[in-house]
């Protein structure tokens, strides 16, 4: 699991929500009210209200990163959709490079991302996520632990499951990522993943 957001950013923006909604209560209640009560009320208002909002943003956080791309580059951009994956790799065999094309789906939410890869002959399933941003470039690296089970295969000698292990980069395009794999079985090769654009989202 991918936690997308930092910890330290979250506590601040509840802070700082939740004293923004203070304020704003603070004005209101000393104007028109009076008595401790009413203003132990209005602590209790301000945090439901904070709650509220944050309820509704894991909801529409999709479409605020879309209307606001900034968010993307201040937090993380969202991934979730249908990709094409192109895996490279070396067949000891023949001694050559081959390409095999699949599918990927990503699954994001505000906390989480997990990924899914299916090709003629395997798929995967995430283990573990994790990321690290530079700080200078701003391109985004995701350490990315998967298991795969092969459905068909030409050497049986092969195990039918493995693990593996890939890097993978989001530069300023988040629309494809790219990065080297390794895998248990001795294998490496490399991703070029490729998101599958929305037609309904073209055509807008």
């Amino acid at each position: 699991m991918l936690k997308l957001i930092e910890p330290k950013t979250i506590v601040i923006f509840i802070l700082s929500l939740y004293f923004i909604i203070i304020s704003i209560l603070f004005t209101f209640y000393y104007y028109t009210t009076d008595g401790l009560f009413s203003y132990l009320s209005m602590f209790f208002k301000a945090i439901s209200f904070t709650w509220l909002i944050i309820f509704i943003f894991c909801f529409t956080w999709k479409y605020l990163w879309k209307k606001i791309p900034l968010l993307s580059k201040i937090f993380f951009p969202n991934l979730s959709g249908d990709w094409i994956i192109i895996i490279e790799y070396f067949n000891k065999e023949d001694n050559k490079t081959k390409k095999i094309e699949g599918k990927c789906q990503i699954h994001q939410n505000i906390y989480s991302l997990s990924i899914n890869i299916q090709t003629e002959t395997s798929e995967s399933e995430t283990l573990s996520i994790s990321a690290d941003k530079d700080l200078i470039s701003g391109y985004i690296k995701l350490h990315y632990i998967y298991r795969n089970e092969v459905i068909k295969q030409d050497d049986s000698s092969l195990p039918d499951i493995y693990l593996g292990t890939a890097i993978l980069k989001i530069k300023n395009d988040s629309n494809n990522l790219n990065g080297q794999y390794f895998t248990s079985r001795n294998g490496k090769g490399h991703f070029s993943l490729s998101r599958i654009q929305d037609e309904n989202s073209n055509k807008k």
